[in-house]
């Protein structure tokens, strides 16, 4: 059979790891620089930039001469770039962000000249079951990647050996989505570099010949010549030509492109009818080296904080500002500013940063970034807020006197629980007491919690900055029904009537009881829950557990050592709150541990630290969710501590959600049987359930679990001082750039998760949905109905004869937002909303649904004017009715809907 070894010249480029950004950009400048001589020197060279376009913007940042010359070879098809903007982890981002991930990717690849239609993910540490599905949204239908599908199995013996398989076969996504698949099975630089020595690179070929027998379905032979952050081989395409000619015949070797390489497979497993193995799910197996799990847990308060910045993109700011479009606020929706925001967060998901597996300066940086996100999402937020109150109904028809609140539920299920709102009153309208009302006067249920005189600064784009005496109420607020996808406002009077105020009640007995459940915490700190409706109990339901780590930030290393249990040390437990509205309970405990790990004596310390946990346990007014808030001061270094749920529920299968997919993992597995620890991947939940009977645990980035006993673990804190560490013998053997002391974590972390208790299975008792509320609550603003006594500022006064202040004209004037009216209708069990949005070519708003069912299943969808449907790259409308729509989905298809009025 004749060969041809397809050498696909490239870079992996970690655009931040074992070297700070603005190191590793002067090393991407130089990298460039070189390329674009050598692609001048040689007419036929090829070069691909790792498949990201963010490289452009980092080089051009330097360079912003060089971009005619950048487009000039990227239009002619020899430098490579695209589909993604950067090479993000799947496990650790959103699936909405791997979106808008490939949205901008593509757009600046297109900008450029063109886009690469290869999926190739060189090295994410594990790969998502529906990345065949969204690969084929944008018109992609391979993929070429590094690790996931490596398969063991172990015999009677115990010897451990890898099962034989193709480096081509077919990929089948959670929906049936196919791609063809290019497992790189000697990793992406097998042929790293070619030699000038003849014998020497034909040797090269010879290895890389013998390694590919019985391997390759077909004899175009991949050969990656390059690796990470490795700079063109000038004088590649010479070698090759000299090797051409002394190969014997029926062997030759072509630089190519990924998509060539590609077609010449896809070409020849067609013409000769092969039928490729078929995979199925996620590519999440292989051995502890690769799929490197303990990233799911290196550096959690990085994990939490993505987790809140992609929730506010996704479930608050997109919606509420398409909220206002829809209701008529045209212009509202800041475009511009909501982009430039998703490409910060996504410059936080390379893998190396996201994963928390790099050098501590690196992700000192990925903090401040953070900090800057939530400082442009909450003043974004606060502005599409204060339109929505502007222009509430309960502003627009209101007396003037008045003030409003407005709630807004960007979820599918209508609210109903309790909220803290802020409400500040000007102390010159002289508010002793306040009642609320509803638009059809019908009194709210609420409880001031506080009354004080503040001086509120004001702020405004044409006049002086200014200030103003106010009556701030804190108060709760319970609210039965705010319709799915609503904005819903209330009036609040004047009143001669005291306020009730928030009362608390004693609570000796430290117990917490709604309508739903029952939870006692004892005087040892022991939990036990009672689901009050399905007659569930959950004894001793909540407790820590604290382990030896021996790894590094890419693995945890479990040893032989007694874990520490949360239990075994003296509690104290005190009310914080009993009232109507709110229940919390504390939980403290001092525990006691190995300051650290002796790695030449092999064993934890003598000395001892104190690690202070406190846990507050919290009940809502008609909440299902136990919610625990913790914060950990972590003062011991080589050591996990973990939350354990026990559940007591016998099953030999979790289950818990991953991007855009709900998966489940057998408890025992040959997954584990090369693997050190068992720990599986969740985006925001993990259950486990059998006979009708489930219990659910929710989270904001604990995104590593696992399923011990009849218990749940999540880890709260993993502390390792390297970034590597050789662990077949535990010894650190790197030099200084390799050591984080940062990881460590020796800081107060702190989050939350929650506790869901469940009759069914989790589809029907909508635990994906009881997750999205856990995270998302309806979001509440406040506005006086005079809306000019808070944007008044402070005039000038050079001449007091002059005095005025000035007020911008309001755009959308005449809008009056319909009160709690659905923008649109959506009915379907297991049917969930995960974006909506502008669209990115026009002003049509976006929907994108998910069918999360194991089975097709049926949906309808209720919208005044046109639905069509589209794809996530939003290119194509296919009008599907007026109105309404009955929608039909494949099992955990993911439909992309264009709505137009």
């Amino acid at each position: 059979m004749k060969k041809e070894f397809s050498v696909v010249s490239h870079t992996h480029w970690d655009r931040e790891w074992y070297m700070s950004l603005e190191k590793m950009r002067f090393r991407l400048v130089d990298l460039i620089d070189r390329c674009l001589v050598t692609l001048s020197k040689y007419p036929q060279y090829i070069f691909h930039l790792d498949a990201q376009t963010i490289v452009l913007e980092d080089y051009l940042t330097v360079r912003p001469g060089k971009r005619g010359e950048l487009e000039q070879y990227i239009k002619q098809g020899r430098l490579i770039v695209g589909p993604w903007y950067l090479q993000n982890d799947f496990y650790l981002t959103s699936g909405e962000a791997t979106v808008r991930n490939l949205l901008e990717g593509e757009k600046i690849a297109e900008e450029f000249g063109a886009c690469a239609k290869v999926g190739y993910v060189p090295d994410q540490f594990g790969n998502i079951s529906q990345l065949p599905q969204i690969l084929n949204n944008f018109g992609i239908d391979n993929t070429i990647f590094g690790r996931g599908n490596s398969y063991y199995t172990k015999n009677e013996q115990g010897q451990i050996s890898r099962v034989p398989q193709k480096s081509e076969f077919i990929w089948e996504g959670a929906d049936g989505s196919k791609l063809l698949g290019v497992y790189m099975m000697y990793w992406y630089n097998n042929a790293q570099r070619f030699s000038e020595n003849l014998d020497t690179a034909k040797l090269l070929i010879d290895v890389i010949d013998k390694s590919f027998e019985g391997v390759a379905l077909t004899p175009y032979i991949l050969c990656m010549n390059g690796v990470d952050h490795l700079e063109a081989q000038d004088n590649l395409l010479p070698i090759l030509e000299k090797l051409n000619a002394n190969l014997e015949e029926g062997r030759k070797v072509k630089q190519v492109t990924m998509k060539e390489y590609i077609e010449k497979i896809k070409s020849y497993i067609e013409q000769n009818n092969i039928q490729p193995d078929v995979y199925k799910g996620e590519m999440r197996h292989g051995h502890t080296w690769e799929i490197l799990k303990g990233t799911l847990s290196s550096r959690i308060y990085l994990k939490k904080a993505n987790v809140i910045a992609q929730n506010m993109m996704e479930t608050m700011l997109e919606p509420v500002y398409s909220f206002l479009e829809e209701n008529g606020a045209k212009g509202a929706y800041c475009k511009d500013h909501l982009n430039f925001v998703w490409k910060e967060i996504m410059k936080n998901h390379p893998h190396d940063s996201i994963c928390g597996c790099s050098r501590d300066e690196l992700h000192k940086h990925m903090e401040d970034n953070f900090e800057r996100i939530d400082d442009m999402q909450n003043d974004l937020l606060n502005r599409g807020l204060v339109i929505a109150a502007e222009h509430s109904k309960a502003v627009k028809t209101g007396n003037k006197d008045d003030y409003a609140i407005v709630g807004v539920n960007t979820l599918e299920k209508e609210f109903n629980g309790v909220v803290k709102v802020v409400l500040d009153i000007r102390a010159d309208d002289n508010y002793e007491s306040i009642e609320i009302f509803d638009l059809d006067n019908k009194p709210v249920d609420f409880a001031v919690i506080s009354k004080n005189r503040i001086i509120k600064d004001v702020f405004t784009p044409i006049n002086l900055p200014g200030c103003v005496d106010v009556d701030r109420f804190e108060l709760y607020l319970y609210e039965t029904n705010i319709n799915p996808f609503a904005i819903k406002s209330y009036t609040v009077k004047k009143s001669n009537k005291p306020y009730k105020c928030v009362k608390e009640i004693e609570n000796a007995d430290k117990v917490m009881e709604n309508e739903y459940l029952k939870v006692k915490v004892n005087a040892d700190g022991k939990v036990d829950i009672f689901d009050k409706v399905n007659g569930f109990a959950f004894e001793n339901a909540i407790d820590i557990e604290e382990t030896t780590d021996r790894g590094d930030s890419y693995i945890y290393g479990p040893s032989d050592d007694r874990a520490i249990y949360g239990s075994e040390f003296d509690a104290e437990t005190s009310v914080k709150e009993n009232n109507e509205y709110v229940q919390a309970i504390s939980i403290k405990r001092t525990i006691k541990v190995p300051a650290e790990y002796d790695f030449s004596k092999l064993e934890r310390s003598k000395e001892t630290v104190d690690c202070d946990m406190e846990l507050i346990l919290s009940l809502k007014k008609a909440s299902k969710t136990v919610e625990i808030d913790y914060v950990l001061e972590n003062r011991a270094k080589d050591h996990r501590i973990r939350l354990l749920v026990n559940t007591g529920i016998k099953s030999l299968v979790s289950t818990s959600d991953i991007p855009f997919d709900i998966v489940h993992k057998e408890q025992e597995s040959n997954d584990y049987i090369y693997q050190l620890s068992k720990e599986n991947a969740n985006t925001s939940f993990a259950l486990l359930e059998n006979e009708g009977k489930g219990l659910a645990v929710f989270n904001l980035g604990n995104h590593d679990y696992e399923h011990v006993g009849n218990s749940l673990a999540f880890t709260l804190v993993r502390s390792t001082g390297v970034i590597n560490r050789d662990l077949s013998d535990y010894q650190f053997k790197s030099g200084e750039v390799w050591t984080c002391p940062g990881n460590q974590c020796i800081r107060t972390l702190t989050g939350r998760l929650g506790i869901y208790s469940y009759s069914g299975n989790y589809i029907s008792a909508d635990v994906f949905g009881a997750s999205k509320r856990f995270r998302t609550p309806a979001i509440f603003t406040t506005s006086p109905v005079d809306v000019k006594k808070f944007s008044c500022g402070r005039s000038a006064v050079q001449d007091s004869n002059l005095t005025e202040t000035f007020y911008l004209p309001d755009p959308y004037e005449k809008v009056v937002i319909e009160d709690n009216k659905q923008i649109f209708k959506l009915d379907g069990e297991g049917i969930y909303v995960t974006a909506i949005k502008q669209a990115q070519r026009n002003g049509s708003t976006v929907l994108r649904l998910i069918n999360l069912n194991e089975e097709d299943k049926q949906a309808s969808l209720e919208y005044t004017g046109n639905i069509y449907a589209s794809d996530m790259a939003e290119r194509g409308y296919k009008l599907l009715g007026e109105e309404k729509v009955t929608l039909s989905f494949r099992k955990k298809e993911i439909k992309t809907l264009i709505l137009e009025k």
